[in-house]
């Protein structure tokens, strides 16, 4: 006899694997979840983003701090060391420094949040211990921690950027900024999801997940430009560099933040990075609510292993 476990909701689950209908139902029960859990959730935010901050000097600047700290040391390597200039013909060095920055102040919010969310149910077992607590929802802690951090490095990014480079945001990069948030916090929410679940069953999960972020990082073009002219050798992995999702959201940002100051870097309209990265959003997202489903009833056990 399979063995169901009652739920607070008064359903049942069994150790069935969902099927597509069950993800859509999912899609819409989840939200309505977090909405009738929104105290809950905004009280973790909210201690999390005072815990974090608390006792610094900085408080909320560090969001802008920490990568501007990662951006230096980078900058140092690739242009002084290496010799590779992101600027294009034409385009000053203030402005090629920018568009990296920009990129790594994007990289920095989604390499954070990965991290702190792959042992999120671990870390609050007690909490996932209660039968009728709403453990999933656990992960939307980091997840809009990392906004909040990006939302505020972003603004003080783009005043820097003005009066360094005298870069600035456009409307008509703006109009896309709604669609960029949806399709960046479902790919953030579904990837975290799905490691959370993963460390629960393998404990090395975490220690996978840093070693793949320094890896990622590098392969996506955040420090250098992914263009044959500047760099030839780049050319026969061009079609993995571009069916990157990082590279496609990375790039819709620095549309966002720059406007058209960011044309001469890219290779494609903001548009096209929201269209190939939507089906990334949309991917993580089912497979994050999915690994969630399965371990729903064995949760608990799991983590007091």
């Amino acid at each position: 006899m399979p063995h169901h476990v009652p739920t607070a909701s008064g359903g049942w689950i069994g150790p069935d694997r969902p099927g597509p209908a069950d993800l859509v139902a999912e899609l819409w029960r989840y939200p309505l979840r977090a909405v009738r859990h929104r105290d809950l959730v905004r009280a973790w935010v909210s201690r999390e983003w005072r815990a974090r901050f608390l006792g610094t000097a900085l408080g909320p600047l560090w969001p802008f701090v920490q990568p501007l700290a990662l951006f230096c040391v980078y900058a140092f390597v690739f242009s002084e060391l290496f010799g590779m200039r992101p600027a294009a013909e034409g385009v000053s060095g203030a402005v090629g420094a920018v568009w990296i920055f920009a990129g790594v102040l994007v990289w920095s919010s989604f390499a954070e949040c990965v991290s702190r969310a792959s042992c999120v149910f671990l870390e609050h077992r007690n909490l996932v211990q209660k039968s009728s607590f709403p453990a999933d929802l656990l992960v939307l802690q980091p997840v809009l921690v990392s906004f909040a951090t990006l939302f505020v490095g972003a603004a003080v990014f783009c005043c820097v950027a003005w009066f360094v480079a005298g870069t600035q945001p456009s409307m008509i990069h703006l109009v896309y900024l709604g669609v960029l948030l949806v399709l960046h916090l479902a790919w953030l929410f579904g990837l975290s999801l799905a490691l959370a679940c993963a460390q629960v069953v393998l404990r090395d999960t975490a220690g996978l997940v840093g070693v793949a972020l320094t890896v990622w990082m590098f392969a996506t073009p955040i420090f250098w430009v992914a263009d044959p002219a500047a760099l030839p050798a780049i050319e026969p992995w061009l079609g993995w560099i571009e069916a990157n999702p990082m590279h496609s959201l990375v790039e819709a940002w620095r549309w966002t933040l720059l406007g058209q100051s960011a044309a001469p870097f890219a290779r494609a309209e903001i548009g096209a990075d929201l269209l190939c990265f939507a089906p990334w959003a949309l991917g993580s997202l089912c497979v994050g609510l999915a690994a969630a489903r399965v371990l729903r009833g064995s949760l608990s056990d799991e983590v007091a292993a």
